[in-house]
Protein backbone atom coordinates (compact mmCIF):
# COMPACT_ATOMS: atom_id res chain seq x y z
CA UNK A 1 0.00 0.00 0.00
CA UNK A 2 1.18 3.51 -0.81
CA UNK A 3 2.56 5.11 2.42
CA UNK A 4 0.52 8.26 1.78
CA UNK A 5 -2.71 6.51 0.85
CA UNK A 6 -6.05 7.43 2.40
CA UNK A 7 -6.94 5.87 5.73
CA UNK A 8 -10.31 5.31 7.28
CA UNK A 9 -10.80 6.13 10.99
CA UNK A 10 -12.52 3.36 12.92
CA UNK A 11 -14.64 6.03 14.63
CA UNK A 12 -15.87 7.15 11.22
CA UNK A 13 -13.87 10.39 11.45
CA UNK A 14 -12.55 10.97 7.91
CA UNK A 15 -8.79 11.39 7.73
CA UNK A 16 -6.02 11.76 5.18
CA UNK A 17 -2.29 11.14 5.45
CA UNK A 18 -0.72 14.15 3.75
CA UNK A 19 2.76 15.52 3.19
CA UNK A 20 3.40 19.08 4.39
CA UNK A 21 5.96 21.74 3.62
CA UNK A 22 6.14 24.11 6.60
CA UNK A 23 7.72 27.55 6.23
CA UNK A 24 8.40 29.38 9.51
CA UNK A 25 9.55 33.01 9.58
CA UNK A 26 12.06 33.84 12.33
CA UNK A 27 13.35 37.32 13.22
CA UNK A 28 16.68 38.72 14.35
CA UNK A 29 17.76 42.27 15.14
CA UNK A 30 20.85 44.12 14.07
CA UNK A 31 22.10 47.67 13.66
CA UNK A 32 22.55 49.82 10.60
CA UNK A 33 24.36 52.96 11.62
CA UNK A 34 22.44 54.23 14.65
CA UNK A 35 19.18 52.49 13.78
CA UNK A 36 18.06 49.03 14.81
CA UNK A 37 17.05 46.79 11.93
CA UNK A 38 14.95 43.64 11.83
CA UNK A 39 15.97 40.74 9.62
CA UNK A 40 13.62 37.95 8.50
CA UNK A 41 14.83 34.39 8.14
CA UNK A 42 12.45 31.82 6.59
CA UNK A 43 13.22 28.21 7.48
CA UNK A 44 11.56 25.28 5.69
CA UNK A 45 10.82 21.79 6.99
CA UNK A 46 8.88 18.85 5.54
CA UNK A 47 6.80 16.43 7.57
CA UNK A 48 3.96 13.90 7.13
CA UNK A 49 0.74 14.48 9.03
CA UNK A 50 -2.59 12.64 9.27
CA UNK A 51 -5.38 15.23 9.08
CA UNK A 52 -8.75 14.72 10.77
CA UNK A 53 -11.36 17.28 11.79
CA UNK A 54 -10.93 16.95 15.57
CA UNK A 55 -9.71 19.47 18.11
CA UNK A 56 -6.99 17.10 19.32
CA UNK A 57 -5.74 16.79 15.74
CA UNK A 58 -5.62 20.60 15.47
CA UNK A 59 -3.51 20.92 18.63
CA UNK A 60 -1.30 18.01 17.53
CA UNK A 61 -0.49 19.77 14.24
CA UNK A 62 0.50 22.99 16.03
CA UNK A 63 2.75 21.16 18.51
CA UNK A 64 4.27 18.97 15.77
CA UNK A 65 5.32 22.16 13.95
CA UNK A 66 6.83 23.60 17.16
CA UNK A 67 8.83 20.41 17.75
CA UNK A 68 10.02 20.27 14.13
CA UNK A 69 11.52 23.75 14.40
CA UNK A 70 13.01 23.14 17.85
CA UNK A 71 10.67 25.53 19.69
CA UNK A 72 10.57 23.53 22.92
CA UNK A 73 9.64 26.20 25.47
CA UNK A 74 6.11 26.81 24.15
CA UNK A 75 3.15 24.48 23.81
CA UNK A 76 -0.26 24.77 22.16
CA UNK A 77 -3.40 23.67 24.03
CA UNK A 78 -7.11 23.56 23.27
CA UNK A 79 -7.38 27.06 24.76
CA UNK A 80 -4.13 28.49 23.41
CA UNK A 81 -3.39 28.23 19.69
CA UNK A 82 -1.40 30.34 17.22
CA UNK A 83 -2.29 31.49 13.71
CA UNK A 84 -1.17 29.51 10.66
CA UNK A 85 -1.95 29.72 6.94
CA UNK A 86 -2.51 26.56 4.89
CA UNK A 87 -2.18 26.55 1.12
CA UNK A 88 -4.22 23.53 0.01
CA UNK A 89 -2.84 22.62 -3.39
CA UNK A 90 -3.63 23.16 -6.22
CA UNK A 91 -4.78 26.54 -4.76
CA UNK A 92 -2.46 29.55 -5.19
CA UNK A 93 -0.59 31.11 -2.25
CA UNK A 94 -2.91 34.12 -2.35
CA UNK A 95 -5.78 31.70 -1.71
CA UNK A 96 -4.20 30.19 1.41
CA UNK A 97 -6.59 29.80 4.38
CA UNK A 98 -6.00 31.70 7.63
CA UNK A 99 -6.45 29.26 10.53
CA UNK A 100 -6.97 31.05 13.85
CA UNK A 101 -9.39 28.72 15.66
CA UNK A 102 -10.79 25.20 15.65
CA UNK A 103 -13.79 26.05 13.44
CA UNK A 104 -11.50 27.33 10.67
CA UNK A 105 -9.28 24.26 11.08
CA UNK A 106 -12.31 21.96 10.64
CA UNK A 107 -13.22 23.71 7.39
CA UNK A 108 -9.67 23.48 5.99
CA UNK A 109 -9.23 19.87 7.09
CA UNK A 110 -12.46 18.88 5.36
CA UNK A 111 -11.04 20.23 2.07
CA UNK A 112 -7.76 18.32 2.56
CA UNK A 113 -9.58 15.06 3.27
CA UNK A 114 -11.91 15.57 0.30
CA UNK A 115 -9.14 16.32 -2.23
CA UNK A 116 -7.07 13.32 -1.09
CA UNK A 117 -4.12 15.00 -2.76
CA UNK A 118 -0.65 13.49 -2.46
CA UNK A 119 1.02 16.81 -3.26
CA UNK A 120 2.76 18.71 -0.44
CA UNK A 121 0.35 21.22 1.06
CA UNK A 122 2.16 24.32 2.35
CA UNK A 123 1.80 25.68 5.90
CA UNK A 124 3.00 29.23 6.69
CA UNK A 125 3.95 30.06 10.30
CA UNK A 126 5.25 33.31 11.83
CA UNK A 127 7.33 33.27 15.03
CA UNK A 128 5.76 36.55 16.13
CA UNK A 129 2.33 34.87 16.11
CA UNK A 130 3.71 32.00 18.19
CA UNK A 131 5.29 34.32 20.77
CA UNK A 132 2.17 36.45 20.95
CA UNK A 133 -0.24 33.55 21.44
CA UNK A 134 1.68 30.99 23.50
CA UNK A 135 3.26 31.48 26.89
CA UNK A 136 6.70 30.18 27.67
CA UNK A 137 6.84 27.20 30.01
CA UNK A 138 6.90 28.58 33.56
CA UNK A 139 5.43 31.97 32.61
CA UNK A 140 2.42 31.49 34.92
CA UNK A 141 4.60 30.68 37.90
CA UNK A 142 6.97 33.50 37.02
CA UNK A 143 4.07 35.94 36.75
CA UNK A 144 2.72 34.94 40.16
CA UNK A 145 6.17 35.31 41.76
CA UNK A 146 6.56 38.72 40.13
CA UNK A 147 3.18 39.86 41.49
CA UNK A 148 4.09 38.66 44.99
CA UNK A 149 7.45 40.42 44.79
CA UNK A 150 5.73 43.66 43.78
CA UNK A 151 3.26 43.30 46.66
CA UNK A 152 6.06 42.98 49.22
CA UNK A 153 7.94 45.94 47.74
CA UNK A 154 4.83 48.10 48.17
CA UNK A 155 4.54 46.98 51.82
CA UNK A 156 8.22 47.81 52.47
CA UNK A 157 7.89 51.23 50.81
CA UNK A 158 4.88 52.12 52.94
CA UNK A 159 6.63 50.96 56.12
CA UNK A 160 9.99 52.67 55.61
CA UNK A 161 9.10 55.81 53.61
CA UNK A 162 10.76 58.99 54.86
CA UNK A 163 8.48 61.74 56.11
CA UNK A 164 10.66 64.60 54.89
CA UNK A 165 11.37 63.37 51.34
CA UNK A 166 10.54 60.57 48.92
CA UNK A 167 13.35 58.26 50.05
CA UNK A 168 13.31 55.18 52.26
CA UNK A 169 15.27 54.49 55.46
CA UNK A 170 15.30 51.50 57.78
CA UNK A 171 15.66 52.45 61.45
CA UNK A 172 16.41 49.64 63.89
CA UNK A 173 13.95 50.15 66.79
CA UNK A 174 16.41 48.59 69.26
CA UNK A 175 19.73 50.21 68.35
CA UNK A 176 18.55 53.32 66.51
CA UNK A 177 21.00 52.55 63.70
CA UNK A 178 19.63 53.64 60.32
CA UNK A 179 20.34 52.60 56.74
CA UNK A 180 19.19 54.24 53.50
CA UNK A 181 17.28 51.76 51.34
CA UNK A 182 18.29 51.89 47.68
CA UNK A 183 16.06 50.33 44.99
CA UNK A 184 18.42 47.33 44.92
CA UNK A 185 18.21 46.89 48.69
CA UNK A 186 14.39 47.04 48.56
CA UNK A 187 14.34 44.38 45.80
CA UNK A 188 16.68 42.11 47.77
CA UNK A 189 14.60 42.51 50.93
CA UNK A 190 11.36 41.76 49.03
CA UNK A 191 12.91 38.70 47.34
CA UNK A 192 13.93 37.34 50.74
CA UNK A 193 10.34 37.77 51.95
CA UNK A 194 9.01 35.94 48.87
CA UNK A 195 11.04 32.86 49.84
CA UNK A 196 9.03 32.54 53.09
CA UNK A 197 12.03 31.03 54.89
CA UNK A 198 11.81 33.28 57.94
CA UNK A 199 15.03 35.08 56.98
CA UNK A 200 13.28 38.41 56.41
CA UNK A 201 10.18 40.23 57.63
CA UNK A 202 8.75 43.71 57.09
CA UNK A 203 10.42 44.77 60.35
CA UNK A 204 13.65 42.80 59.84
CA UNK A 205 15.94 42.93 56.77
CA UNK A 206 17.57 39.73 55.48
CA UNK A 207 21.02 38.83 56.73
CA UNK A 208 22.77 39.32 53.39
CA UNK A 209 25.88 41.18 52.30
CA UNK A 210 23.83 44.25 51.36
CA UNK A 211 22.59 44.59 54.93
CA UNK A 212 25.85 43.46 56.52
CA UNK A 213 26.73 46.97 57.80
CA UNK A 214 23.45 46.99 59.71
CA UNK A 215 24.03 43.68 61.48
CA UNK A 216 27.76 44.32 61.96
CA UNK A 217 26.87 47.57 63.68
CA UNK A 218 24.30 45.71 65.78
CA UNK A 219 26.81 43.03 66.88
CA UNK A 220 29.64 45.47 67.62
CA UNK A 221 27.48 47.81 69.65
CA UNK A 222 25.49 45.35 71.78
CA UNK A 223 27.74 45.76 74.82
CA UNK A 224 28.47 49.48 74.54
CA UNK A 225 25.40 51.18 73.08
CA UNK A 226 23.55 51.49 76.38
CA UNK A 227 26.41 53.30 78.15
CA UNK A 228 27.24 55.37 75.05
CA UNK A 229 23.67 56.56 74.60
CA UNK A 230 23.30 57.44 78.28
CA UNK A 231 26.65 59.26 78.29
CA UNK A 232 25.81 61.25 75.16
CA UNK A 233 22.36 62.05 76.53
CA UNK A 234 23.83 63.37 79.80
CA UNK A 235 26.39 65.43 77.85
CA UNK A 236 23.55 66.93 75.82
CA UNK A 237 21.58 67.78 78.96
CA UNK A 238 24.67 69.28 80.64
CA UNK A 239 25.38 71.45 77.63
CA UNK A 240 21.79 72.69 77.53
CA UNK A 241 21.88 73.42 81.28
CA UNK A 242 24.77 75.84 80.79
CA UNK A 243 22.34 78.30 79.27
CA UNK A 244 20.42 79.24 76.16
CA UNK A 245 22.29 79.62 72.93
CA UNK A 246 25.06 77.21 73.91
CA UNK A 247 24.08 74.75 71.19
CA UNK A 248 23.89 75.56 67.52
CA UNK A 249 24.13 73.48 64.36
CA UNK A 250 27.88 74.27 64.22
CA UNK A 251 28.40 72.39 67.49
CA UNK A 252 28.23 69.18 65.48
CA UNK A 253 31.84 69.70 64.32
CA UNK A 254 34.36 67.78 66.43
CA UNK A 255 38.06 67.05 66.30
CA UNK A 256 37.85 63.28 65.96
CA UNK A 257 36.54 61.39 62.94
CA UNK A 258 32.79 60.66 62.91
CA UNK A 259 31.71 57.24 64.16
CA UNK A 260 29.61 56.73 61.04
CA UNK A 261 30.37 57.75 57.43
CA UNK A 262 28.77 60.93 56.05
CA UNK A 263 25.32 60.46 54.59
CA UNK A 264 23.57 61.95 51.63
CA UNK A 265 21.28 64.94 52.14
CA UNK A 266 18.86 66.88 49.92
CA UNK A 267 21.43 69.69 49.70
CA UNK A 268 24.24 67.36 48.60
CA UNK A 269 21.99 65.70 46.02
CA UNK A 270 20.95 69.08 44.62
CA UNK A 271 24.57 70.29 44.40
CA UNK A 272 25.74 67.06 42.75
CA UNK A 273 23.02 67.18 40.09
CA UNK A 274 23.93 70.80 39.35
CA UNK A 275 27.57 69.69 39.01
CA UNK A 276 26.51 66.83 36.70
CA UNK A 277 24.56 69.21 34.47
CA UNK A 278 27.26 71.90 34.33
CA UNK A 279 30.49 69.85 34.41
CA UNK A 280 29.66 66.29 33.36
CA UNK A 281 27.38 67.11 30.43
CA UNK A 282 24.27 65.35 31.78
CA UNK A 283 21.40 67.21 30.12
CA UNK A 284 18.69 68.42 32.54
CA UNK A 285 20.27 66.54 35.45
CA UNK A 286 18.58 68.83 37.99
CA UNK A 287 15.18 67.73 36.70
CA UNK A 288 15.79 64.27 38.21
CA UNK A 289 16.15 65.55 41.79
CA UNK A 290 12.62 64.55 42.81
CA UNK A 291 12.92 61.03 41.34
CA UNK A 292 16.34 60.46 42.94
CA UNK A 293 15.07 61.72 46.29
CA UNK A 294 11.98 59.52 46.09
CA UNK A 295 14.16 56.43 45.55
CA UNK A 296 16.69 57.44 48.22
CA UNK A 297 19.49 57.88 45.67
CA UNK A 298 22.43 60.22 46.10
CA UNK A 299 26.06 60.69 45.02
CA UNK A 300 27.20 58.44 47.88
CA UNK A 301 25.66 55.28 46.33
CA UNK A 302 24.94 56.22 42.71
CA UNK A 303 27.84 54.20 41.29
CA UNK A 304 26.35 51.04 42.87
CA UNK A 305 22.85 51.51 41.43
CA UNK A 306 21.82 49.19 38.61
CA UNK A 307 22.07 51.01 35.28
CA UNK A 308 18.72 49.63 34.14
CA UNK A 309 16.97 51.26 37.12
CA UNK A 310 18.45 54.62 36.13
CA UNK A 311 17.47 54.20 32.48
CA UNK A 312 13.90 53.49 33.56
CA UNK A 313 13.83 56.98 35.07
CA UNK A 314 14.37 58.41 31.57
CA UNK A 315 18.15 58.83 31.57
CA UNK A 316 20.07 57.92 28.43
CA UNK A 317 22.79 55.26 28.55
CA UNK A 318 25.51 57.88 28.14
CA UNK A 319 24.09 60.02 30.97
CA UNK A 320 23.91 56.96 33.23
CA UNK A 321 27.61 56.27 32.60
CA UNK A 322 28.54 59.92 33.26
CA UNK A 323 26.57 59.98 36.52
CA UNK A 324 27.94 56.68 37.83
CA UNK A 325 31.55 57.61 37.02
CA UNK A 326 31.22 61.17 38.29
CA UNK A 327 29.40 60.44 41.56
CA UNK A 328 32.28 58.89 43.59
CA UNK A 329 34.74 61.53 42.37
CA UNK A 330 32.40 64.33 43.46
CA UNK A 331 31.49 62.61 46.75
CA UNK A 332 35.14 62.23 47.76
CA UNK A 333 36.14 65.67 46.48
CA UNK A 334 36.09 69.13 48.05
CA UNK A 335 32.70 70.13 46.60
CA UNK A 336 30.90 67.48 48.64
CA UNK A 337 32.59 68.69 51.83
CA UNK A 338 31.62 72.31 51.20
CA UNK A 339 28.93 73.45 53.63
CA UNK A 340 29.15 70.08 55.33
CA UNK A 341 27.85 71.62 58.55
CA UNK A 342 24.71 72.78 56.80
CA UNK A 343 24.19 69.34 55.28
CA UNK A 344 24.41 67.73 58.69
CA UNK A 345 21.41 69.71 59.82
CA UNK A 346 18.27 67.53 59.87
CA UNK A 347 16.35 67.77 56.61
CA UNK A 348 13.28 68.96 58.45
CA UNK A 349 14.85 72.44 58.40
CA UNK A 350 17.24 74.59 60.44
CA UNK A 351 17.03 74.16 64.21
CA UNK A 352 14.95 76.94 65.77
CA UNK A 353 17.06 79.16 67.99
CA UNK A 354 14.81 78.68 71.03
CA UNK A 355 14.67 74.88 70.76
CA UNK A 356 17.91 73.04 71.23
CA UNK A 357 17.30 69.30 70.79
CA UNK A 358 15.92 67.61 67.67
CA UNK A 359 13.52 64.71 68.35
CA UNK A 360 11.79 62.17 66.11
CA UNK A 361 8.50 60.54 67.08
CA UNK A 362 8.29 57.24 65.13
CA UNK A 363 4.91 55.50 65.04
CA UNK A 364 5.00 51.72 65.46
CA UNK A 365 2.13 51.11 63.04
CA UNK A 366 4.34 52.19 60.14
CA UNK A 367 2.38 55.37 59.42
CA UNK A 368 5.51 57.52 59.57
CA UNK A 369 7.36 59.85 61.93
CA UNK A 370 7.38 63.49 63.07
CA UNK A 371 10.41 65.73 63.59
CA UNK A 372 10.04 68.04 66.62
CA UNK A 373 12.28 70.31 68.71
CA UNK A 374 12.45 70.87 72.45
CA UNK A 375 14.72 72.30 75.15
CA UNK A 376 15.71 69.11 76.98
CA UNK A 377 15.19 65.52 78.08
CA UNK A 378 13.52 65.03 81.43
CA UNK A 379 13.96 62.11 83.85
CA UNK A 380 10.76 60.40 85.02
CA UNK A 381 11.24 58.86 88.46
CA UNK A 382 7.80 57.26 88.69
CA UNK A 383 7.10 54.79 85.81
CA UNK A 384 3.37 55.42 86.30
CA UNK A 385 3.93 58.88 84.86
CA UNK A 386 4.84 57.30 81.50
CA UNK A 387 2.03 56.66 79.00
CA UNK A 388 0.89 53.02 78.72
CA UNK A 389 1.52 51.41 75.28
CA UNK A 390 1.87 54.78 73.51
CA UNK A 391 2.21 53.28 70.01
CA UNK A 392 5.36 55.26 69.17
CA UNK A 393 9.08 55.43 70.00
CA UNK A 394 11.08 58.61 70.66
CA UNK A 395 14.52 59.27 69.16
CA UNK A 396 16.81 62.25 69.64
CA UNK A 397 19.68 63.61 67.53
CA UNK A 398 22.89 62.65 69.33
CA UNK A 399 25.50 65.41 68.81
CA UNK A 400 28.52 63.12 69.29
CA UNK A 401 27.32 60.42 66.89
CA UNK A 402 25.52 62.78 64.50
CA UNK A 403 22.57 60.38 64.21
CA UNK A 404 19.21 59.69 65.82
CA UNK A 405 19.27 57.26 68.77
CA UNK A 406 16.46 56.03 71.07
CA UNK A 407 15.63 58.14 74.10
CA UNK A 408 16.91 56.13 77.13
CA UNK A 409 14.43 54.39 79.37
CA UNK A 410 13.22 56.63 82.18
CA UNK A 411 13.49 59.85 80.11
CA UNK A 412 10.98 61.71 77.93
CA UNK A 413 11.41 64.70 75.61
CA UNK A 414 10.15 68.07 76.72
CA UNK A 415 8.58 69.82 73.74
CA UNK A 416 6.76 73.14 73.85
CA UNK A 417 3.02 72.73 73.36
CA UNK A 418 3.21 68.91 73.29
CA UNK A 419 1.47 66.69 75.83
CA UNK A 420 2.60 63.17 76.68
Amino acid sequence: MDPVSDTEDTNVTPSHNAALTVRCTFYSTGTSGKKKTEKKDVKTKELPFVFSATQKNYVDLLNTILTKFGIMNRKATAKRVYRVKIQILPAKQSEACDIEDYAEYQEATSKIVETKSHRNHIVFVDMKDIEKSLKKDGDDAHGEAKRTLGHFRIILKRRWKNDHDGGFTFVDPFTGFSMALTPQAMKEWARAMVRYDGNAKVSEPPRTQTFDPLYRHDNNSNNTDGLTVLSNMLNTISTIARGPGSISPKARSHAGPPSTPPVNSPTKLRRFLAHAEEKLGVANAKAYEEQFSREGLGPDILDSVDSQDLRQMGLTTSDVIRLKKGAPLWWNGPDAKRKATDDATPSAGPMPPTKKVCFEKCYLDGSGARTLFGPRLERIDDPLDLPESPGYVWYYLCEARNEFVPVPEGFIPVIDGEEF
